[in-house]
């Protein structure tokens, strides 16, 4: 028991110390491309002249009631520069297969 104990604990700083050493990695691409999608999330930069941080925004299905798809959202604001107080969101767009995009009404409480 004590030999897996050790062993988890060294797993667990690997993985720690990975997570250092590719920081560096993460803020690089993001400073280049000034936004990087994994999967259903969206982390980008905010460069606005009396803004400055980072916005996460992320995605998944919503239940329905009807045929229609929708997918709820929310993006939150982490600022060093500026306020992005109250900024922070959660919203629910909905499509019927038409052209048109609905509003968020056929959304509910996950």
């Amino acid at each position: 028991m004590k030999k897996w104990g050790r062993r988890l604990i060294y797993l667990l700083i690997a993985i720690v110390w990975l997570g250092i050493m590719l920081f560096p990695t993460f803020a690089f691409v993001l400073m280049r491309n000034e936004q990087i999608e994994i999967g259903a999330t969206r982390i980008f930069m905010l460069l606005e002249e009396d803004v400055a941080g980072i916005g996460v925004q992320t995605s998944r299905p919503a239940r329905t009631e009807d045929d229609v798809s929708c997918q709820r959202g929310s993006i939150f604001y982490i600022v060093w520069q500026g306020e992005a107080e109250g900024q922070n969101a959660t919203y629910c767009t909905c499509d019927d297969g038409s052209d048109r995009i609905r509003d968020g009404r056929w959304c509910r409480s996950p």
